[in-house]
């Protein structure tokens, strides 16, 4: 048996709520705002849903890129060729074409990544290379606005913190070639550009957020609009169903959290066609992990549909209470590594605070994440559930200080545990 040795704290087993606050965030009639919220504050960050078309990922390493198709546009990867081919594309059999949308349970993959072959190179929309550390596109899409109109774009690549792209007419007229700054967005996630504008645009807020009232696709199981609730990056969250009392149940530590960004999501409400109305599940809480100690209870109250898009909820502060670093001293041993859980992490060191894990062949079942510190303190924690298990596992550890880590994946068969050094 292969043991590590790790000096931990644990928690006192008690915890402290803040009084229940009930809030209300609307988009508005007909779903036609995105409103960013603060639970801690409750600041709100209102755009027009429909303002932008493309996202491109700032604050990020996977070159995630967005289209915004909720609002009725629709992306097409080009079947008949790649960028070589903009001169003689055409769109017969337009109709029988799949369109792309974005992926409803995370950030770090857009609709223009779908194409991704499972090479830890491609992105789908272009391919990176090693040398370089840029990214070169090689994908042809077909754009189709809400109004019928019909483009054809491709990004070009990005290279030093720039993404380039070009947008044109279908018979080639209007072609413009444009570039988006990472560092014009310092601390957003996405920046953002409207083709009608032909306008780079910065809608995320300056500050901190927490979730994102909005419309987007979710896949029910085809892809479907939807208004409901998101979560920004490196939170955790879950949700606690069949309760006897949701108004009473603040069990954190029983709960087991997920990096999906859709864990709220849009199902908490059903139409009641009899009512008019839209009924609220009542037995459900959703907890949102702001770190090891602090939570937000989330209970949903009400909706208000698309007369007035308002969600209603009520949310309580859970603060966990954790005694001195320096009043307990555990061993955890950790069992001999599985072959169904090996997994290599690079670079190692990392310079930027962004690594992949690269798993071994795993059996078909849950693996779980752990991120602890030299000091015993678990700074990030995630389940990977095994549909969504992939050869490569990408994470964004820019929240975490410089220093050493020990990672590890685990699964009921054992646990597999590496040296991290991010600096």
């Amino acid at each position: 048996m292969k043991k590590l040795i790790l000096s931990l704290f644990i928690s006192s087993g008690l915890f402290s709520s803040g009084n229940a606050q009930l809030d209300t965030v609307s988009i508005g009639a007909g779903y036609a705002n995105t409103v960013w919220y603060n639970l801690d504050d409750d600041t709100e960050t209102s755009v027009a849903g429909n303002s932008w078309d493309l996202g491109f990922q700032i604050n990020g390493f996977s070159g995630a890129i967005l289209a915004n198709t909720a609002y009725g546009a629709n992306l097409y990867l080009y079947p008949k060729g790649a960028i070589a081919d903009t001169a003689t594309l055409d769109t017969n059999g337009l109709s029988t074409w799949t369109p792309w949308h974005n992926p409803s349970d995370t950030w770090n993959s857009g609709a223009l990544n779908n194409g991704r072959t499972g090479s830890a190179t491609d992105l789908g929309w272009g391919t990176y290379s090693v040398i370089t550390h840029h990214i070169t596109g090689d994908s042809l899409f077909v754009w189709v606005t809400a109004s019928g109109d019909v483009k054809k774009l491709w990004i070009s690549r990005l290279a030093s913190g720039k993404y380039y792209f070009t947008i044109a007419n279908l018979d080639g007229s209007g072609k413009v070639h444009r570039v988006l700054d990472k560092d014009d967005f310092p601390g957003k996630n996405f920046g953002y550009y409207s083709i009608s504008q032909d306008k780079n645009l910065n809608l995320e807020p300056n500050g901190v957020w927490h979730l994102v009232f909005s419309k987007y696709i979710e896949y029910v199981p085809t892809p479907y609009s939807v208004s409901g609730i998101r979560a920004n990056v490196n939170l955790g969250l879950s949700k606690a169903e069949n309760l006897a009392d949701a108004a009473t149940f603040e069990d954190v530590k029983s709960l087991m959290f997920t990096d999906k960004i859709n864990k709220v999501g849009y199902d908490w409400k059903s139409y009641n066609f009899a009512t008019r109305a839209y009924n609220i599940e009542d037995s459900t809480a959703y907890f949102v992990k702001m770190d090891s100690l602090n939570y937000w209870k989330l209970e949903m109250n009400g909706f208000g549909g698309s007369r007035n898009g308002n969600y209603i909820f009520k949310k309580t502060k859970i603060v966990l209470e954790a005694a001195p670093k320096d009043t307990t001293s555990i061993e955890t041993f950790i069992d001999e590594v599985s072959t169904a859980t090996g997994f290599t992490v690079f670079p190692n060191p990392s310079t930027d605070k962004q690594i992949t894990l690269s798993l071994d062949a795993i059996a078909n079942e849950a693996l779980y994440l752990n991120l602890v510190s030299l000091s015993g303190a678990l700074v990030h924690n995630q389940n990977i559930e095994a549909s969504a298990i992939q050869s490569d596992i990408q994470l964004n550890l820019n929240h975490l200080q410089s220093g050493i880590y020990f990672l590890s994946i685990s699964n009921e068969s054992g646990s597999s545990i590496q040296k991290l050094v991010l600096q």
